[in-house]
């Protein structure tokens, strides 16, 4: 359980950092586009929190996203943004309920291939569901912040920039002063997070329904096609092999 609480806090702490980026990028005070943060690992034994940005000056970029990260390391994450991640984890744990029924073979497989090679647990769904729900309510910002820290603590950065001209790309000394400046940034207090006001975090507002035009059937595919005013089309087949579940593939014409 203390290891299954360890990886639950490292999902918790990505969904926060992620969710700061994205705030800092939509008010351009981070001036990157599509920011992501993740855990992934390297080897069963070395899990990385990971980030990816694209940015027109990449050293510019990096200064700043590493500020920010220096600033949630030494301020700490608040109340409300731990309990929105909480949330959401609490989400996809429902989730595992509801899709418990109609799990594939290549689930089981994988998961008698993770216990037998790195001692994963096993266990009927409904208990991993329980034993999760119960760390969740232990989940708090003081513990949420101090593991970030320890991760925080645990590695230098490690950078990698990519481009398709290596002579626009900056050089590994402009990365090593960008990596500087990031500590330069904090300690002027310059990082959108330093002062301890998110902005607006609220849900956005849920746009007003399209208007459904026409639908009609079609019997090759059992599926049926809805067109809406808006002049998207949707094609919808309902399946049951696996429950709980919605799968969505969508695509556009230029633009």
């Amino acid at each position: 359980v203390g290891g299954e609480r360890l990886l639950l806090l490292d999902e918790i702490v990505a969904t926060i950092v992620q969710q700061r980026l994205d705030d800092g990028a939509a008010r351009g005070t981070i001036p990157v586009v599509r920011p992501s943060a993740g855990i992934f690992e390297y080897t069963r034994a070395r899990r990385f929190l990971g980030f990816n940005f694209v940015a027109e000056a990449e050293a510019e970029g990096l200064t700043a996203v590493l500020a920010e990260l220096q600033a949630m390391e030494v301020e700490g994450f608040n109340d409300d943004e731990v309990r929105r991640a909480v949330e959401q984890f609490a989400a996809a744990v429902g989730q595992m309920i509801d899709t418990a029924s109609s799990r594939q073979d290549a689930q089981f497989a994988s998961e008698y291939v993770e216990h037998f090679l790195s001692g994963s647990p096993i266990d009927a769904v409904a208990d991993v569901y329980d034993r999760l729900k119960g760390e969740l309510e232990s989940v708090d910002a003081a513990s949420t912040s101090q593991h970030f820290r320890r991760m925080m603590a645990d590695t230098a950065p490690l950078v990698v920039v990519v481009g398709s001209d290596p002579a626009e790309l900056p050089t590994e000394g402009q990365l090593d002063a960008a990596i500087e400046a990031a500590g330069t940034v904090l300690a002027a207090g310059t990082v959108a997070g330093t002062s301890g006001d998110q902005g607006d975090v609220s849900l956005p507002t849920p746009p007003e329904a399209v208007q459904e035009l026409n639908r009609r059937d079609l019997d090759e595919f059992d599926a049926v096609e809805l067109e809406f005013a808006n002049g998207a089309r949707v094609i919808f087949r309902y399946s049951d092999i696996a429950s709980g579940q919605v799968d969505l593939l969508a695509a556009g014409s230029g633009g």
